[in-house]
């Protein structure tokens, strides 16, 4: 009776297939979950049965804090920026053509035409645009500024900058009295 009984185990084993499959219900499935991994998170799978070398564990770290990062403006650009567009318009104020518009413009007449040249410099930094067009601006002053004002934004002392500004103005207008 238990060779029947046996038998007819084998009987039903074989009927499943049970033998010829690889791996049993209770066995996780492999190709599954890392089918259900890879849709949840789009980065590469590691599968935690390898062992990550150090290398490796600080290249993937290193990806992750890069993807966090969010750039910075360049503050250097801007400041130059501002330089370079006070001395084309200096120079653009020097040209024969334009000193004949200006005299033929009236004085609103000729401001619209710069600021249609020069918009950056009408808008944001109008004190400069006017000096430059009443011929007062001092480049070497303003550029001195502009890299202290850089020095500031990068993480200069405080201090150390204004008595920098400081001298600088002393020495320009008060040794001259």
């Amino acid at each position: 009776m238990s060779n029947n009984i046996s038998e007819k185990i084998k009987k039903e084993l074989l009927d499943y297939n049970f033998l010829d499959e690889e791996w049993s219900d209770d066995e996780i499935q492999q190709p599954v979950l890392q089918e259900k991994v890879k849709e949840k998170n789009p980065m590469k799978v590691i599968e935690r049965k390898q062992k990550m070398s150090v290398k490796q564990k600080m290249y993937l770290a290193k990806q992750r804090l890069q993807s966090k990062r969010i750039s910075k403006p360049k503050l250097k650009k801007q400041s130059v920026n501002v330089l370079t567009k006070t001395r084309n318009m200096i120079i653009y104020l020097q040209n024969p053509s334009v000193i004949k518009i200006r005299e033929e413009l009236s004085q609103n007449e000729f401001i619209i035409h710069l600021a249609e040249k020069f918009p950056k410099l009408y808008k944001e930094y109008s004190k400069i645009f006017n000096k430059t067009l009443d011929g007062e601006m001092d480049l070497e002053m303003l550029g001195f500024l502009c890299t202290q004002h850089e020095q500031l934004k990068r993480g200069s002392d405080q201090y150390n900058t204004d008595a920098r500004v400081g001298q600088k103005v002393f020495d320009k207008f008060a040794k001259q009295v």
